[in-house]
């Protein structure tokens, strides 16, 4: 995958499995900022996130997480 901002890919906790992978361009993208934050808070707890980063995410990443 890999295309630049992060990448996320979400895999099953008991069996590895890759479950959903997605990306994010929070650099040019304000509103892919509240995207990347609902989908993680909409995943099942014990779940296991992976992230890459290609180029710069920073720019734009407004990172709220609520527990």
């Amino acid at each position: 995958m890999l295309i630049r901002g992060l990448n996320v890919v979400v895999l099953n906790e008991v069996t590895g499995a890759v479950m959903s992978s997605r990306w994010y361009d929070t650099y040019e993208s304000a509103a892919d900022s509240g995207l990347l934050v609902k989908y993680l808070k909409g995943l099942r707890q014990g779940r296991i996130v992976c992230f890459a980063v290609k180029v710069r995410v920073i720019k734009l990443l407004i990172f709220v997480l609520i527990f």
